[in-house]
């Protein structure tokens, strides 16, 4: 696959009645964005019409040839909702005896009492094929017999989302337990030869405590019968807690020998772990694998927890193992900035090494209604910098109601205030992958082996519940989780060093590599030189307990880094090496941007900025929950000001109401919903008689019992947002104040009163929620002979800007979007030509008398939409991961460690938007520098 083929798509949210037209024109509107394709997403699917249905089937039907007509990829995701595998609630209700179990460990690991008992609850598990086998027949059989089949037929795949042991969470982060299927005992039995009751404690304490307990517990071996009455006691029959011997080792690289062979926990725990790694592709994968191969379809997908492997274990086992079995693997990778060099170098080594068509990321979810097109550029370099080239942003909204804002945000690009700008900034990406090493062409240089065994052998479940559910963050000081950090230190240091590097693990090395002489095959790469990270453990090979494929690779020539050698190796490299796997600038840093070189300042005279004020204003509103699907709010105003307003004042809502109050006055609203005036977003108009002579706007709404909480809704109109306290610089980016916010009407011109436009800021402006593009103009003299001499290109870049994107026109006609760090077009070589510019003396650009032009730039600057869709009164306002939960101020795994229960507050925050810098202009030809990934 070459780099031209880098696929933007996007995770279509279908979260609202399947109706085909608007399905179609909102297709159109996604091409319009440079969009390539969809996958299909019911997402708090209102089930209208029913979910699967046929006349469900037949609309999608309609979207998809649609989308052949046009040429857009499309997807289908399998599930409503997520994780996969219930087809929304199916499966259950057709198998009401279909159960999740797992291992809890009882007692205070002192006394008679402790065991290990089995717990369960009423769900689907992703470990019994029995499940598996009625998800594919109500889903995927679903669409492949009710779907048209030339529908059908353009179908590119199937997407699974966070498929893992227990319906897509982690038993060992929520409980401290461990997984458990019923099978699991005979499958053991028939692989290793004994039973695994008697050994389950070793799951959850060492060897030296079991030992203690095993004479003081009441040693039984039940039947596995009603799931939650059964448990295991910390001893055993003796016979087969005996039965474990030595298969296990760590590679001492002091010593190149094999260390003495692991404890009985240690290995009981790999096993245990592996067996439920592959209960999980028998029991989910591996049939949907091999329905989608029978049917020619892709099958993608992604697992919970891939950012470390300590993060991996409890979720899935090994991602090495079950994501070989995709014909597109892919990870999730969430937020606004880039995460670490693992992961997405992980499924891009899968991918490759199973000689795939590429892989695939859902891409900057969370990410916040602050992103800005150079956080976006900077997150997809990043990740096409570690191979991955099919990339499906989270998420594009089908429609924006009060949920779809507060559903981990954004909603892009049709959504995003910067939304005309997003064809330039994909373009933007493209040509600079352009740039990037291809990493899927060139065989790497080194593989580093994943400790996946490693921390599996030393790994507590209990462990597992300090670690950040979200993204895996705070693995803590223990033997797994050390292992599990170290490596990642590893891992950094390897991609600071500019190493091409790729990833196995212990397991899949033995099963899959072929050695050679001088050279280790996984599938389709080979590799000659070889990492193998601390902690590794590796299995004695079948007859000589002494021996392990380390062994062999010695044996074959094969080169064994050191991880302490790393900087030597990095820098004994030949110089071809050094420096030809560093990656594009994903940074702001200035000494990382892209440089410019030959270019030469034009002199010009510029008249100061000049803000064209709006012709609305918007304000959000946060409500109070008054019961009953009742919500309230007061805002101050100068009611006065705001009743002599020609204009309409209104409340709009994003989700419409069963009634209305605005200053104890019942608004019509209409329920029925079938003329366009009752469609989102729902519009109320305040007349005069309820704003004059009054200092607040008291407005109560009443939604549905089960509507989302703190329902989204505006005041529109001509008005002015100002507050009573002044406005606090917070960082580089936000300010904030604590209010309270005012609303009045706008200056009258026939009173002679007028409004102060600081270019500077539109939020001191009285604008701080408005996020549609503002105008600020300015003039530049130029002189025409400096703009001649010898250029062969012109650039325009403006300074001193805060905005998320700004548009710019010279003398009426479009030079184009700019944007961070660098704020800089090339200009067009019409400009100036179509239509010349008369200056002073009324001579213009083709005049060879002509030593002076005058140059009328306008620029829209596009503020942030966080002004927009906030959440503005969180502590942290505008945050890199923003959860529904931060809407409401409760504090979860998005916020800091540090961050109160409530996280609400009283002030305001906004994100800057004004220009105070010149407009430069600069002539000569651009280059763009070697620039490294950080």
């Amino acid at each position: 696959m070459d780099n031209d083929a880098l696929q933007f798509l996007v995770f279509w949210s279908i979260n609202d009645a399947l109706h085909a037209e608007p399905l179609k024109r909102q297709l159109d509107e996604l091409q319009a964005c440079g969009i390539q394709g969809v996958v299909f997403h019911p997402r708090y699917y209102p089930d209208h019409p029913p979910y699967m249905s046929q006349d469900y089937l037949d609309v999608l039907s309609e979207v998809i040839l649609y989308a052949r007509s046009i040429g857009m990829i499309f997807w289908i995701y399998d599930e409503n909702g997520w994780p996969s595998g219930t087809a929304s609630g199916q499966v259950i209700a057709r198998h009401p005896e279909l159960v999740c179990e797992w291992l809890e460990w009882t007692g205070d690991h002192s006394g008679q009492q402790n065991q290990t008992v089995i717990r369960s609850r009423s769900a689907v598990s992703s470990l019994d094929r029995e499940a598996t086998k009625a998800f594919i027949e109500i889903t995927h059989e679903g669409y492949r017999k009710g779907l048209q089949p030339k529908a059908f037929e353009y179908v590119t795949g199937f997407f699974s989302d966070e498929v893992g042991f227990l319906d897509g969470h982690s038993v060992s982060v929520e409980k401290g337990g461990v997984p458990w299927y019923r099978e699991l005992p005979e499958r053991y039995r028939i692989r290793y030869g004994e039973a695994l009751e008697p050994l389950l404690p070793l799951l959850f304490i060492e060897e030296e405590e079991w030992e203690r307990n095993r004479t003081a517990a009441n040693a039984r071996q039940p039947a596995l019968t009603a799931a939650g009455k059964e448990s295991f006691a910390a001893g055993d029959n003796g016979r087969a807690a005996d039965a474990i011997s030595a298969h296990y080792y760590h590679y001492s690289s002091s010593t190149g020998q094999h260390d003495r062979p692991l404890g009985r926990a240690q290995e009981l725990r790999i096993r245990y772990w592996e067996l439920l790694t592959d209960a999980l592709i028998e029991g989910f994968y591996r049939p949907i694998a091999e329905w989608c191969a029978r049917h020619g379809k892709l099958f993608t997908g992604h697992l919970k927890g891939e950012e470390n492997p300590f993060f991996q274990l409890p979720h899935s086992g090994s991602c090495f193992s079950v994501l070989q079995g995709l014909t597109l693997p892919g990870i999730d990778a969430l937020e606004r900035y880039p995460g670490n060099d693992f992961y997405p170098r992980m499924v891009h080594s899968i991918s490759m090494q199973q000689g795939r068509s590429g892989c695939l990321a859902e891409a900057h979810g969370g990410s916040g209604w602050g992103v800005t097109p150079a956080t976006f550029s900077r997150y997809m370099l990043w990740l096409a910098g570690h191979g991955l080239r099919q990339l499906v942003l989270h998420l594009s909204q089908y429609e924006l109601g009060s949920q779809a804002v507060h559903d981990w945000p954004p909603s892009l690009p049709l959504h995003l205030s910067w939304r005309k700008a997003f064809p330039a900034v994909l373009q933007s990406i493209r040509e600079r992958v352009q740039q990037l090493p291809d990493l899927r062409s060139e065989q790497p240089e080194l593989l580093i082996v994943t400790p996946t065994r490693g921390v599996m052998a030393y790994f507590q479940p209990d462990e597992a519940m300090v670690i950040n559910v979200h993204d895996g963050d705070g693995v803590p000081d223990t033997p797994a989780g050390r292992i599990s950090n170290s490596f990642m230190e590893l891992v950094e240091c390897c991609h600071q060093a500019g190493v091409h590097y790729e990833f196995t693990e212990e397991r899949t090395l033995e099963e899959t590599a072929i050695v050679k002489k001088g050279s280790v095959c996984i599938g389709a790469r080979s590799y000659s030189r070889v990492m193998l990270a601390s902690g590794c453990v590796w299995q004695a090979q079948e007859g000589d307990s002494h021996r392990t494929l380390i062994d062999r690779m010695i044996e074959a020539g094969i080169t064994l880094i050191e991880p302490d050698d790393l900087y030597l190796y990095a820098s004994s490299r030949n110089k071809a090496e050094q420096g030809k796997y560093d990656t594009l600038a994903v940074t702001d840093h200035p000494e990382k941007r892209v440089r410019y070189a030959d270019l030469t300042p034009v002199v010009a005279a510029q008249s100061p900025w000049i803000m064209t004020r709006p012709a609305s204003n918007s304000f959000t509103l946060y409500w109070e929950d008054k019961d009953s699907g009742w919500w309230s709010t007061r805002v101050k105003m100068d009611g006065d000001s705001l009743a002599s307003q020609a204009a309409l004042f209104q409340l709009v809502m994003l989700d419409q109401p069963l009634a209305v109050m605005i200053n104890d006055q019942y608004i019509a609203v209409d329920q029925k919903g079938n003329t366009e005036s009752t469609k989102r977003p729902y519009r109320y108009g305040i007349e005069a008689s309820l704003l004059g002579g009054r200092e607040d706007l008291h407005i109560s709404v009443q939604m549905e019992p089960m509507a989302e909480p703190d329902p989204v809704a505006f005041l529109e109109g001509e008005f002015l947002v100002y507050s009573d306290t002044p406005y606090r610089p917070k960082d580089e980016r936000q300010c904030y104040t604590s209010g309270p916010l005012r609303i009045t009407g706008m200056p009258n011109k026939q009173n002679n009163q007028t409004i102060i436009l600081d270019p500077g800021s539109l939020i001191e402006s009285g604008f701080p929620f408005y996020s549609d593009s503002v105008e600020m103009s300015a003039t530049l003299s130029v002189s025409m002979d400096e703009l001649k001499e010898g250029s062969e290109a012109l650039y325009l870049q403006l300074t001193g800007v805060d905005a998320d994107a700004a548009y710019i026109q010279i003398d009426g006609q479009s030079a184009g979007y700019c944007w961070a760090p660098d704020w800089k077009i090339e200009l067009p070589s019409e400009i100036g030509e179509a239509a010349p510019t008369s200056n002073a003396n009324g001579k213009n650009w083709h005049d060879s008398e002509t030593t002076e032009i005058l140059l009328e730039i306008t620029v829209e600057l596009i503020p942030s939409t966080y002004n927009r869709y906030g959440p503005h009164l969180h502590r942290d306002g505008d945050r890199h991961v923003v959860s529904p939960d931060q809407y409401r101020g409760i504090k979860n795994f998005a916020d800091d460690p540090d961050a109160p229960s409530c996280t609400r507050g009283e002030d305001y925050h906004f994100v800057n938007c004004g220009i105070t810098g010149e407009v430069r202009l600069l002539r000569g030809r651009s280059f763009p520098a070697d620039i490294k990934v950080t």
